[in-house]
This record gives C-alpha cells, structure tokens and sequence, in this order.
C-alpha cells in the first residue's frame, strides 16, 4: 500500500512537471503569433504555428487526463482504505465493548479484593495482584489503539476529500482545455480559409523546397561517403605501415583484426548512440514547427513537405550549439537552407542548417554545447529557425527521438 501510494505520489508530480511545460510552451508559441500578427496579417508561414499550439493542446489534455486517471486509481485506494478502517474499529469496538462488560462482571472492586484475599500465601497474593493489574493495562491499551485507530480514520476521510476536490478541479480544468482546443482549431480553420488565394504560389514554394531538400542530401551523402572512404584509407595505410615495419625488422607480429568499438572512433560512436533520448537541444529556446519525414502541408493535404531533420523555431540571433562533441568535418552552404555545418561523431552526422553566419571551422574537435554559429532568418518560413539532421552513415535518423524532450 505503501509503494503503491509513493508510486502513484510520484507519478503525479511527473505529470504536473510535463503539464507545466507545456503549458509555457504554449504561451510561446501564442507569444510568436501575437508578434507575427502586430507585425503582419498570418500567412502560410505561420500555419505551422497554429497547428503546433493546437498539438501542444491536445498533448494538454492527454495530460490531465492521464492526471485524472492517477487521481481516481488514488481515490479508490482511500476509499478502500476507509472501508477497511471502518471494518476494524466495528470489530474492535465489539470486542472492547465486551471487554467492558467481562470485567465489571468478573472484576468489580469487591471481586477484586475477594480474589486478592483468597491467596494461599504472600507470593500467591502478589501474583494475583499483578494480574489484576496486567487486565487494566490491557483494557489500557485496548482503549488506546481503539482511539489511535479513530484518528486514523478521520485524517483517511480528510484526505479522501481532498483528493475528491483534485478530481473535480482537474475535470473542470479538462473542460476549459477543451473548449480552448475547439476555439484554436476553429480559428486555425477560418485563416486556412482566408489564404486559399496563395496556394498556388505555395504549390510553388513547396515544390521548389522540395528539390532543395533532396539537394541538400546528396551532398550530405556525398559528405559521408567522402568521410568513410578517407577512414578506410586511414586503416588500410596503418596496416600497410605495420606490415613494412614487420618486414624491415623481420619479425612477423600476429596481429588480431581490428576492433572498430575500441578505436577512438568507435568508441565515440557508442557513447553518441548511448545518449540516444538525452541529447540536448540545438538551441537554448524554441519549438518544434516541421516535424522529421513526410509531412502534409496543413494548407494543401495533396502537397507534401520532405524533411530530412527538424525545423526548430528560435528567437532571433540565437546561437546554434553542438549536441555532442566530436569533429567539424564540413562548413558549406547551400541555397535557402544558407550557412550549414557538419559535425562527425564515430559513425555518426549531425547536420545544423539556416545559420547566417558559423564561428567553426573543417577539421576543429569541438566539445558538446559549443556554438557552431548564429540561427538566420528565412523568408520562405518567416522566422529565425534551425535545422538539425542527424545520420547513421547514409540513414537519415529522427532528431526526435535522439533530443531530450521538452
């Protein structure tokens, strides 16, 4: 019962942690779409806001409810608990009440002093005495524990209460979250309705995106195949150099074949898969707007966006960090996509793009959290953001799952 409950204890101040969080992500999001709309009308841009906010509402409610789910499992234990109570001192008070009326009958003051009495010696009259005491004693601490257990019961009711009233609060604030997220998507849907004069021109954008993405991977692959090839070489000559130095002194050294996981890179490589949920972000503040892979353009479900990586919305000039340490091995550029740099850990790539200007430069061995640069502004998205890729040699790998969440 114990465990059960500081489980459950628990597991309540995890939710009202994440629920805390995400309601502070909201209000930065809000906050975004407030300026973009003291600055200018909402455009197409800014739909991934909206629909960010409303996933992050939605993600709310899962939320509390989850939260209500925890409170009713606890409400019933104290329910239980309060049964169960109540069962004991019924019985404990049958059982004391006639423990009252066995002693009165069999222990008044003259039976008593008839029984001490009747002893046949001096130890005989001791003994009887100390028995007549251990009965008080007993009937004592009878009518203790019988009070103890009262008390018990009334604090269980109390707190029965109060989580009765946790309930209520978390429901009716499921209510408000509720009708919150219909209001959102109902504005988010009258705003789809007002741009519908832009498709075209975002049919466009899209497309266009769309090769620049695919551009943007091949020399990524290239990149990586570059990189491997170079390691390859790299060992192939460290083996040719020992094979020589074998010849030149004579004597052949056994060797056993090479154990990439206990080579530097190797190494590095399992430490950055180890890390794999606990990565921090890119970027000191900020959130999601383009999610990793295919994703349907909220505007024009028949168009669709390909991203490598994530787009991360960031405050202007923000500086764009390492998430692990390892070797710059690429600082290139490439249309829309601006300043990217390419960092190599083992066998693994991070990539980080739309920076507008980089403080790194190829070959520098970097530590994890130092700036590779500053985040830019982008026309096409209407805001300062980064993009984040990473890769697993030529497998393109989901940020998401990599980042510790937020």
């Amino acid at each position: 019962m114990i465990n059960t409950g500081y489980s459950q204890n628990v597991k309540k101040k995890e939710l009202q942690k994440e629920y805390n969080n995400i309601l502070r992500e909201i209000k930065q999001i809000q906050n975004n779409i407030d300026k973009t709309s003291r600055e200018r009308n909402i455009g197409v841009n800014e739909i991934a806001m909206i629909n960010s906010k409303i996933e992050k509402r939605q993600k709310l409610i899962d939320n509390i409810e989850s939260q209500a789910k925890v409170i009713e499992s606890e409400l019933q234990l104290r329910v239980k608990d309060v049964s169960n109570l109540g069962l004991e001192i019924a019985k404990l008070k049958e059982e004391y009440t006639k423990l009252i009326l066995w002693l009165n009958k069999n222990h008044s003051s003259v039976n008593k002093l008839a029984f001490v009495m009747e002893a046949n010696n001096f130890k005989e009259t001791y003994h009887r005495i100390q028995y007549i005491k251990k009965y008080g004693d007993y009937r004592a601490r009878q009518s203790k524990y019988l009070s103890n257990q009262v008390d018990r019961i009334m604090e269980k009711i109390n707190s029965l209460n109060t989580i009765k009233n946790e309930k209520i609060n978390i429901l009716d604030i499921n209510k408000t979250q509720q009708k919150e997220l219909t209001s959102e998507k109902n504005n988010r849907d009258q705003v789809v309705k007002k741009l519908d004069k832009e498709l075209n021109e975002l049919r466009r954008k899209i497309v266009a995106k769309n090769e620049q993405a695919e551009a943007i991977n091949r020399k990524i692959k290239k990149i990586i195949e570059d990189e491997v090839r170079k390691e390859q070489e790299r060992r192939i000559a460290a083996r040719a150099r020992e094979a020589k130095k074998d010849a030149a002194t004579g004597v052949t050294t056994k060797r056993e074949p090479e154990d990439y996981s206990q080579t530097p890179e190797g190494r590095l490589s399992n430490s950055f898969r180890e890390s794999r949920g606990n990565l921090p972000w890119p970027v000191s503040s900020g959130e999601i707007t383009n999610k990793f892979g295919r994703q349907p353009h909220p505007l024009a479900p028949d168009l669709f966006i390909d991203n490598s990586g994530l787009d991360i919305r960031t405050p202007s000039n923000s500086a764009v960090k390492s998430i692990y340490k390892g070797e710059v091995v690429r600082v290139f550029d490439m249309p829309t996509y601006q300043n990217c740099v390419m960092v190599k850990h083992g066998d693994y790539f991070t990539v980080y793009a739309y920076l507008k200007s980089v403080a790194v430069r190829e070959g520098m061995e970097i530590n994890a959290g130092q700036i590779l640069g500053i985040c830019g502004y982008d026309d096409t998205h209407g805001y300062s953001l980064v993009n984040i890729q990473i890769w697993h040699y030529q497998n393109k790998q989901n940020p998401q799952t990599w980042l510790s969440g937020r």
